[in-house]
């Protein structure tokens, strides 16, 4: 990767200055890279507050998770269509090299894998990437439970709750941020109690959830 020192309208007119990135420069890009990560999470989860410039509150939370995700490089979607790829190109004639499985799920960061299986067999298939002790599958858990749509989810993991909480357990590594985003984790823990235990009153999911719609724009969702 090469960068240019001179930025000035001036200099366009002559050959521009290129090396490889100073430390400097590679201080300002990890910069850009890690706001870049916040903003994105604040976009997809967040209906307002993304700065927390005052603590968190669970009507500033998207009731469903939307958001532009290609617009910032903090936040990657894989479609896997075939787990085999997951699997070293050694081991299976589908696998994917090791440089193209970390180009595709990097080498360092967290990865939420949602998979409508057993989560054992994604780590089985994934147990020699470099990056395999930051994947975290989301999967089939329940044992023959007959239940509701959004209480299965629930079951796996995979709900809006849990998805944020997922996101905001960064304030565990980032301390600063327990005054401000710590309560917000308890209420979506308590939420999910509240959702289960009124599916388990009711028999069916809380319209609170499931009749819920987009209240800005009146369009359809997308």
């Amino acid at each position: 990767m090469t960068v240019t020192n001179d930025s000035s309208t001036a200099a366009a007119a002559r050959p521009l200055a290129v090396g490889p990135l100073t430390p400097e420069a590679l201080r300002l890009l990890d910069a850009y890279r890690r706001a870049a990560n916040y903003l994105s999470v604040g976009q997809i989860y967040l209906l307002a507050n993304p700065m927390l410039r005052e603590p968190l509150l669970l009507e500033q939370v998207k009731p469903r998770l939307l958001g532009h995700w290609g617009t910032t490089p903090g936040v990657r979607v894989v479609n896997v269509v075939d787990i085999m790829r997951l699997e070293p190109d050694i081991e299976h004639p589908h696998g994917l090299p090791d440089t193209q499985f970390d180009a595709l799920f990097t080498a360092d960061r967290q990865v939420v894998f949602a998979y409508h299986g057993y989560p054992s067999l994604i780590h089985r298939l994934a147990y020699r990437r470099t990056n395999h002790a930051n994947i975290h599958v989301r999967g089939f858990k329940e044992e023959g439970t007959t239940t509701t749509p959004v209480d299965i989810l629930m079951l796996n993991d995979l709900d809006r709750f849990h998805l944020v909480i997922d996101v905001i357990d960064v304030i565990d590594r980032v301390p600063s941020l327990g005054a401000s985003a710590g309560h917000l984790r308890q209420r979506m823990v308590d939420e999910r109690l509240r959702a289960r235990a009124y599916t388990r009153a009711h028999g069916k999911d809380d319209p609170a959830i499931t009749d819920w719609t987009w209240p800005y724009g009146g369009g359809a969702l997308s």
